[in-house]
């Protein structure tokens, strides 16, 4: 199990299992998570909005990202978060982030669209 720090987003969703089918998907999973959350608390509010926001920032995020096939498509961020399981994605989401940061909760828009609660 991955110790988790406040600060570091993928200590939290390191243990989160992957969904997809296990033959070397083209995207790190930990990397469309980073990759929606910035741009949903930037104010994406669709897939469509997240893929635009990650292109538009694909040079920032390569400074923290590998992302050897780019930004993923909205139909992958849609198809992914789809598959997660609810309770486990829940669970990875710090107290801290949920109580201190109402504005940005991310898991609230996230379990608002994918009944996460």
């Amino acid at each position: 199990m991955v110790e988790a720090s406040p600060f570091d987003i993928e200590s939290h969703f390191g243990n989160l299992k992957d969904p997809r089918v296990k033959h070397s998907p083209p995207h790190a999973l930990i990397e469309i998570i980073i990759i929606a959350l910035c741009a949903i608390i930037c104010g994406a509010n669709n897939w469509v909005a997240v893929e635009t926001r990650g292109k538009a920032k694909e040079e920032w995020l390569r400074q923290y990202l590998r992302l050897p096939n780019g930004i993923p498509s909205h139909d992958t961020f849609g198809l992914l978060f789809g598959a997660l399981d609810p309770d486990e994605f829940r669970h990875c989401f710090p107290l801290v982030y949920l109580v201190t940061h109402p504005k940005l909760s991310v898991y609230k828009y996230l379990s608002s669209r994918y009944a996460l609660l």
